[in-house]
């Protein structure tokens, strides 16, 4: 009987566990559909806003900070308020902070902290040799982890191409980051669906764009 009780509560809490997950799963995916489908800047900031209280509610879960810190990045490039740009950036990075704290995945969470610094050069041109090199160092550590992440590929991509080709950048040598980035865009795909899945229509375009350079 015990045996049965035992077996019984287990099979209970898995469909707990599994209602959860599929909760967060909606929430997480209307969320990001809602930023990415955003008209207006309001919009957008009701989708980071909803990721924020997912993120709240599921402390414990690294993708819900992960997510979070990415909405903040991506609606700074939609302010054009230099100081709520920073602002929305400061919350990208305390949530990247929990997000390692809860044990996410290194290669991930480094990429997304190198988009926090390529998206400070946006906010003031001026910080571009402070921020790409921060960036630099960091997609390398990155791909230190994970030499087949995509996102890193591509950022580090973005970085090589803004940069001039006097000191190693331009469309040329970042080339052969985006055909990476591309080809393992669609060799690996996310391992659930709640891990990061975003940037690959953008590694595309560079792609597109650096070949038409050429």
């Amino acid at each position: 009987m015990k045996t049965i009780a035992i077996i019984i509560t287990c099979v209970i809490f898995s469909a707990q566990v599994w209602a959860v997950n599929e909760e967060l799963k909606e929430a997480l995916e209307g969320s990001l559909l809602k930023l990415h489908t955003a008209e207006t800047p309001d919009e957008a900031r009701d989708a980071v806003n909803m990721l924020e209280r997912i993120s709240l509610a599921a402390p414990d879960t690294w993708q819900t900070h992960y997510h979070y810190a990415y909405g903040n990045i991506m609606l700074s490039f939609r302010e054009s308020d230099a100081g709520v740009k920073d602002q929305l950036l400061d919350k990208a990075e305390a949530a990247i902070e929990k997000g390692q704290q809860a044990g996410g995945d290194p290669s991930e969470l480094l990429t997304l902290q190198a988009f926090v610094y390529q998206a400070r050069i946006s906010v003031d041109g001026s910080r571009a040799m402070q921020y790409s090199g921060k960036a630099r160092n960091t997609l390398g550590k990155a791909l230190a982890i994970n030499p087949e992440n995509p996102r890193a590929l591509f950022l580090n991509g973005q970085n090589i191409f803004h940069t001039p080709a006097a000191f190693g950048g331009g469309s040329k040598n970042a080339l052969p980051y985006f055909e990476k980035s591309v080809t393992h865009f669609q060799a690996n795909q996310p391992s659930t669906a709640i891990d990061p899945s975003w940037g690959e229509q953008a590694a595309q375009a560079m792609l597109q764009q650096c070949k038409n350079l050429e």
